[in-house]
């Protein structure tokens, strides 16, 4: 009998903070989204705990542990976590009161027990005032990157080219056996591709 677990993709976006962009109708969809997909899971599996799995590199690192002064709002404290993703992750799920069981760079094996919450972003040049401003082939990109979080097509290639910062991780996913697959929602308001999914793999 194959054993499943539960793998929940959400981007890192700052902007998902509501002290950080409150005027962002689109971004406090994304998070509203995030937060439906999890609980639905949560109550799924009957899991009460999560992994956090996100690049820990130091562009994204506080030494304010555990909030998000470093970013202008001081009085969002996620409670742990000195890296960006890891805060912003704490932070969309916070409503849940989940138990953070661990934080780790690689996906690895997925546990049935956890839920594992996997944070990945698109290209970063989908307008021309996105961060790298428009990229050529990037919003291609976008596109192809929502059917494969959808499960209705294989991992593009180049993805550091068209401007994906973190690629390693979309890698280790094209690499997991999933078992079903489904995009929540998928945004490009910023310029920066973000995707919520989730997907039932073997574990």
């Amino acid at each position: 009998m194959t054993t499943r677990a539960q793998i929940l993709l959400m981007p890192g976006s700052p902007a998902l903070v509501d002290a950080l962009a409150p005027a962002h109708e689109p971004s406090r969809r994304v998070l509203e989204c995030i937060r439906s997909a999890a609980r639905d899971m949560l109550e799924d599996t009957n899991a009460r705990a999560v992994d956090i799995v996100c690049p820990l590199e130091q562009r994204d690192y506080t030494a304010h542990t555990g909030s998000f002064a470093a970013w202008g709002a001081p009085q969002v404290q996620p409670g742990a976590g000195n890296y960006l993703p890891e805060l912003v992750a704490r932070y969309a799920l916070a409503p849940l009161e989940v138990q953070v069981r661990e934080v780790r760079e690689h996906i690895g094996t997925p546990s049935p027990e956890v839920l594992t919450v996997v944070v990945v972003d698109g290209p970063a040049g989908l307008t021309a005032r996105a961060p790298l401003a428009l990229v050529p082939g990037a919003p291609e990109l976008h596109a192809q990157l929502q059917d494969f979080v959808a499960g209705k097509a294989e991992l593009p290639g180049q993805l550091e080219s068209l401007g994906v910062f973190a690629p390693r991780l979309w890698e280790e996913l094209a690499n997991v056996e999933a078992l079903r697959r489904k995009l929540y929602c998928a945004d490009d308001s910023l310029g920066v591709g973000r995707y919520v999914g989730v997907w039932e793999v073997c574990s």
